[in-house]
């Protein structure tokens, strides 16, 4: 990796927000979630998925509509380490505004963890 702050903080954010991947590097069978939408455009949908949006809302309370606009130009629904991921940035904000939610569905309720970027400290929400 080169010296760039930038890819530093991005790598520091993921590195955090993907800590849930490590519990389930045993991959189980493929639940709902992940068979729907693994490299899915509609990321939209995921994040209205009622078992991910009231953990979300538990999880990050009054900071949720900040992570939404760090998460508003963002990739595919991305399968990393056997969870669904979800990572952007604050539009016109790359490198300074950042967020990425991450959803195991490896049981009876998926487990969704987030982490967020934002001037210059990293935050991360998980039980």
């Amino acid at each position: 990796m080169s010296s760039n702050p930038s890819q530093y903080r991005r790598a520091a954010i993921v590195a955090a927000g993907l800590s849930l991947h490590m519990l389930f590097a045993a991959a189980q069978s493929p639940r709902p979630l992940l068979k729907k939408y693994i490299g899915n455009p509609d990321t939209d949908a995921l994040l209205r998925e009622p078992a991910v949006q009231s953990q979300l809302r538990a999880l990050v309370g009054k900071q949720l509509p900040h992570l939404m606009r760090n998460l508003d130009v963002r990739s595919d629904v991305e399968l990393r380490s056997g969870a669904l991921a979800l990572a952007g940035n604050a539009a016109h904000g790359g490198g300074l505004e950042e967020g990425i939610v991450c959803i195991a569905d490896h049981g009876p309720t998926p487990l969704v963890e987030a982490a967020m970027f934002s001037k210059g400290k990293i935050a991360v929400y998980a039980k």
